[in-house]
This record gives C-alpha cells, structure tokens and sequence, in this order.
C-alpha cells in the first residue's frame, strides 16, 4: 500500500509540475503575442491612403473649413435650442442632438497603467498618456467617470467618458456599451445626418437616398451583431468602446492608430427595462447608486492597435477592427472607489463624494464638460475630426443657453481635492 501510495504521489506531482510548465509556456507565449502585436502597428501608416496618413501627421485642416463643416455646426446647435431653456434641475442632455441622454452617474476614479504592459509598446507608440510611467512603475492618474444614457442604432445604451488629468492637462475618452463600429461611418453620411436634424428624416431620405441606405445597412448589422449584449449586465458590468480611432505616438511617419475599451472586471446584472424608458434610466442609475456605495469597480483600460488599413480602416467609422490581427491588449485599470451620493438621488444629483468639495457636490454631471481633442491623442479619421471640432462650440452654447452659465464656461474638476 505504502509503495502504491508513494507511485500515485510521484504521479501526480509529475502531472502537476507538467501541468504549471504548460500554464507558464502559455502565459510565455501570451506576453509573446502582445508583443508583437503592438509592433506590428509602426508599419501601419505606410500602408495607409493618403488620407490617412494626412491625419496620423496631423496636417488636416480644421473641420470649420469644409464645405459644410460650419452648417453642421449650426444644425446641430440650432436643434439643442429649439428644445428651450430646461434649467440647471433638469438634465438637458435628454433630448439635444448630441447628448440625447440623461445623466445615470458622475463619479470620482483613477487610472493607472501597468508598466511591464506599456513596456510591450515600441519606443515610438509610448508618447502621451503611454509616456506617464516611471523607471519602474506607473502613477496613479485622477480621473472622473460619467455614465449616461444614449439612444444610437435603435437601443438603449449607456455611455462612459473618461477625464484623465495628466502633466499634459485633462485627456477625454468617449466611449459607448458594446458597439464595436460607430453608425456613421464617413463625412458625406455626417452631412445627409446633419441634413436630418435641421430639415427632418423625410426630407433628408429624399435628398441623401445613397447615404441613408448606407446609414440603414450600418446601424441593422450594428444591432444584429450585437444588441442582444445591451440587456445582459448594468452599467458597471459592461465593455464599452471609443468605436472613433485615436493617433497613437507623435504626429508623423511613425504614428500609429488605436481604439480604446473598457472592460468591466465585475458582473453585475441588468436591472430591468422597466414599463417605460423613464423606468429604464431610474432602474440604471438606482443600481448604479447602490453598487458604488457598496464596493470598489474596477475596468480593465485596453487598446487595439491598428495593424493593417484593409481591417482597421481610420476613414470609415462604421468598420468593425479585425480583432485577430488587431487584439485588445490591457494597459492598466481604471478603479472607481467607494463613494457615497446624496439622497434621494435624482438626475441631476448623481455625482459621487470622491467629486464633492466642503462636503457635497459643487456641480452637477452636465456641468462638466467631456470631449475628444486631446493634443497627446486627438481622434483621427473625418467622423472624429468633426466632433474634435464641434464639441467645445456645442457644449459652450448648451452650457450658456440652456443652464444659463454667462460664457458658456464648463464646471472644473477639484483635481487637488481628490485623493
């Protein structure tokens, strides 16, 4: 007995020692892959058409000067006012052309990349926010999370932008739940959209017949793909995507492409569509409320580099990135820490204590202004281009004539008083 014994012992040490020989060879491999991965995107701009190129040198004009670059802007701003003053109680954001959505969360949070993942980056890609970390490791950045609620391609779906304070100055990422690829997908599509808002579907159908079948086709595979994920978890248990590319590395030949995720680290269920959208929203930002207050969230920061222009196109939005060629490769983790909110929580409440100064919130989650334009990674590709543009103008005239803000300035966030 002894000896068969001491045998099956030797047996399953064997196994066990084979076994974390293999774990560590594929974890070898992994790391391996990532690697090269990340190098194959300094060869993705001379592979790039020459518009492409022209954005990934940043010598691209200013969207005010296309052709109908200031009427776009003018659409759009002439709808937000045709939806009257709302006042600072209510969220605006619900029913402009942009913002189309309320408010479900405004909370404090950090960023911090992992070094030995950043490391995997070339020389050249490890500008900007990839330049932050030290000779050994990465600090942690402040940021500020707002979740909000947006109505595209025919779903309820949540939102996260990202405000990141770096030694560069605040760095934004715009992000949606679960699409991939944006629905318009290029400028002559933006023009026959912006035509809709200041003229009517009717009337734009009938002028832009071409773009609207594109526009059709892009937004019925969006949802065939992947409307079925919206209704699985709530608002912390999601991944959401920039969809909009973003230059990687200094303007020039050596500038690459990438896309931006957020991957939720933790489950948590979808609360219910409720009778009414109205329900919906509550249902969101009540679960949102009790989650934060309860534990620490956290989502993985990942990017996809682009690595070949036929599967990773800058020009079209709407593509979805080839994930073989181009995998989502973790870069460190944004950690929203416990906070508390004031009650009852209402839409224009929600704003956690990590964001409050001298003990309540100073502001509420409309008054803080997120969007694309950073000089370290400005969006890229004509859809991007534009919203680099707008955003600022858009939001100055919501900010001034919808919450009545003489000057149309945003709230600022308390960087010094957040830990």
């Amino acid at each position: 007995m002894a000896v068969g014994f001491s045998r099956v012992s030797c047996v399953l040490a064997a196994l066990l020692c084979r076994g974390e020989a293999l774990r560590r060879q594929a974890e070898k491999n992994r790391q391996q892959d990532e690697r090269g991965a990340l190098m194959k995107g300094i060869d993705y701009y001379g592979r790039s058409s020459r518009d492409t190129q022209t954005y990934l040198k940043d010598t691209t004009g200013s969207a005010s000067k296309w052709q109908y670059g200031p009427n776009w802007k003018d659409s759009f701003i002439g709808a937000m006012k045709k939806i009257g003053r709302t006042g600072v109680d209510v969220d605006d954001h619900d029913g402009t052309p942009i913002g189309n959505g309320e408010s479900i969360g405004l909370v404090a949070a950090t960023l911090t990349l992992d070094k030995a993942q950043v490391n995997k980056l070339p020389p050249q890609f490890q500008t900007g926010l990839f330049s932050v970390c030290g000779s050994s490791t990465c600090p942690k950045l402040k940021a500020a999370v707002r979740v909000s609620h947006t109505n595209a391609a025919s779903l309820d779906l949540m939102r996260i932008a990202l405000k990141v304070h770096t030694k560069f100055g605040e760095m934004d990422f715009m992000t949606t739940e679960t699409l991939k690829g944006f629905p318009i997908g290029d400028r002559d599509q933006l023009n026959a959209f912006a035509f809709q808002v200041r003229r009517g579907l009717p009337a734009a159908v009938l002028r832009f017949p071409r773009e609207f079948a594109q526009l059709a086709g892009q937004t019925k595979d969006l949802v065939s793909a992947f409307g079925e994920e919206t209704t699985v978890a709530g608002a912390l248990g999601k991944e959401y995507y920039s969809m909009i590319p973003y230059r990687l590395g200094s303007a020039g030949s050596s500038a690459g492409a990438f896309k931006m995720r957020l991957a939720a680290q933790q489950l948590r269920r979808f609360p219910g569509a409720g009778s009414s959208k109205a329900q919906y929203l509550k249902n969101m930002r009540d679960q949102l409320v009790e989650n934060v207050e309860a534990d620490e969230h956290r989502f993985s920061f990942e990017i996809q580099v682009a690595t070949d222009p036929k599967h990773h196109s800058v020009m079209d939005a709407a593509t979805v990135w080839n994930e073989t060629l181009a995998p989502w490769i973790r870069m460190g983790d944004v950690v929203i820490p416990r906070q508390t909110f004031s009650k009852p929580v209402t839409v224009g409440n929600v704003v956690g204590s990590g964001l409050w100064e001298n003990g309540r919130a100073s502001f509420n989650s409309k008054e803080l202004r997120f969007y694309p334009g950073s000089k370290e990674h400005p969006p890229i590709g004509d859809i991007g281009h534009f919203r680099t543009y707008l955003y600022p103008l858009y939001d100055k005239e919501r900010q001034q004539y919808l919450l009545g803000k003489p000057g149309g300035a945003p709230a600022v966030c308390p960087w010094a008083l957040m830990r």
